[in-house]
């Protein structure tokens, strides 16, 4: 499991100035580390030699929220609560589309199809929408609006349905086809005050039998998605976790 924060030290070995970085992915094949920045900036490094590969500065009006590559890695995807998704050419470096998403608002989270067909997309605003890939259009909102940014979201059951983690710290399952509330998984925190203290992360485990999300002061809670009995863990972090990922071993 990958725990991620909003620290520079695991960073300095790549001897950039990155900002402060919001967001960091590894590519599949295990060569890129991609990483956005507060600033609106946005890296990609060699791993086995650190070295920059892409740099696009100050491309973004507000922090990066997401990073995901497509197309067998050759597209790259941006996102930001400036209110915009953005498509990159890995190969030529340039920017191949703009999608506004300001009727919604900012992106805080992004999950894709395995066949890649279309984007589950969180926003600030707490909606969340289906981004189609083929017209690169926002096919439809959910009809719940939570209260406060969508934390973080990940497609679950073959891609048919989404898990979300709200800003008042639930978990819920949503049905994609019929854009409809399944289950609550993690029930909200009943005291407003906590809300500001959760940090945001959800993953899946490999066999998708098991749920990770990050908890209050950078604690992390393992869900049995079968009996639903919960673990807490805490990691003790300086910051805050910003993202989760789990990975085979």
């Amino acid at each position: 499991m990958y725990c991620g924060s909003e620290s520079l030290d695991k960073f300095k070995e790549y001897g950039e100035d990155l900002g402060l970085p919001t967001v960091s992915k590894i590519s599949s094949d295990g060569k890129f580390l991609l990483i956005g920045s507060r600033g609106g900036s946005i890296k990609v490094f060699t791993l086995k030699d650190k070295k920059c590969k892409l740099d696009f500065t100050n491309v973004h009006g507000n922090s990066v929220t997401v990073l995901e590559l497509a197309n067998n890695d050759k597209w790259l995807i941006s996102a930001s609560l400036d209110k915009t998704i953005k498509i990159w050419d890995m190969a030529d470096k340039t920017r191949l589309l703009n999608i506004s998403t300001t009727i919604q608002g900012g992106v805080t989270c992004i999950s894709m199809a395995k066949n890649e067909s279309f984007l589950v997309c969180g926003f600030d605003t707490g909606l969340i929408s289906i981004l189609d890939i083929k017209d690169w259009r926002i096919r439809c909102d959910f009809p719940q609006k939570y209260k406060g940014p969508v934390r973080a979201l990940t497609l679950y059951n073959d891609d048919q349905d989404v898990l979300v983690h709200g800003f008042d710290g639930s978990v819920s399952c949503w049905n994609i086809k019929e854009r409809k509330l399944t289950k609550t998984i993690v029930e909200a925190y009943e005291d407003e005050k906590y809300y500001s203290k959760i940090s945001r992360g959800l993953a899946l485990t490999p066999n998708q039998q098991h749920l990770i999300v990050a908890g209050l002061d950078s604690s992390i809670i393992f869900i049995d998605l079968h009996t639903e009995k919960q673990h807490k863990i805490s990691l003790g972090h300086h910051a805050d976790i910003t993202a989760l990922a789990c990975v085979k071993d």
